[in-house]
């Protein structure tokens, strides 16, 4: 081989492994923010823009509101995260004044904790334990802030676990979450 021929060779070797190396590095420093960002829970415009950012598969929202609780449609706030664990957090606010009536929260049954709501519980009476569609739910009748009474529904559902708080009768927050699962 002549020495013209090996040191092109050489410097073709050179040249693919600064371009190999560029590319790891890039590589690395493309996945550090991932790492090194701690998550927060981020707000939406709308659900469907949280839906596609995040790529959660199923976000949980009610197809039937009685028309009589005078709630707006579509919900007044929507929040979301996909790390350390997929969470999505609707607010919703009565027609005739911008004060939150409903909170859906759902996160992976995994999350080791909660999002705090807007609509905040004081105090919680004993849960009952009541059947939606087949699911076992837990239900809690309790006084949000204000002394406003208000219910807290929960249940798992597909690794997910939604909790509906809401200044409604619990036979509406029963309904409203009935309305949200398919039939078993």
């Amino acid at each position: 081989m002549s020495k013209e021929k090996y040191s092109r060779l050489r410097q073709l070797i050179q040249f693919g492994i600064i371009v190999f190396v560029m590319a790891a590095v890039l590589a690395v420093l493309n996945w550090l923010p991932t790492i090194m960002q701690k998550q927060r829970l981020q707000r939406f415009a709308s659900v469907d823009q949280a839906r596609k950012e995040l790529r959660i598969p199923k976000i949980y929202l009610p197809t039937y509101i009685p028309e009589d609780l005078n709630l707006a449609w579509p919900p007044a706030e929507v929040y979301g995260q996909d790390t350390p664990f997929m969470a999505c957090m609707t607010h919703f606010t009565f027609r005739d004044k911008k004060e939150t009536a409903m909170v859906i929260q759902q996160a992976e049954t995994r999350a080791s904790y909660q999002f705090e709501p807007m609509l905040r519980i004081r105090e919680k009476k004993a849960p009952h334990t009541i059947s939606i569609k087949s699911r076992k739910a837990s239900l809690v009748s309790a006084v949000c802030d204000q002394d406003i009474p208000c219910n807290q529904l929960s249940w798992n559902e597909e690794g997910t676990r939604i909790t509906l708080t809401a200044k409604i009768p619990a036979r509406d927050i029963i309904r409203i979450a009935a309305s949200m699962l398919p039939e078993i």
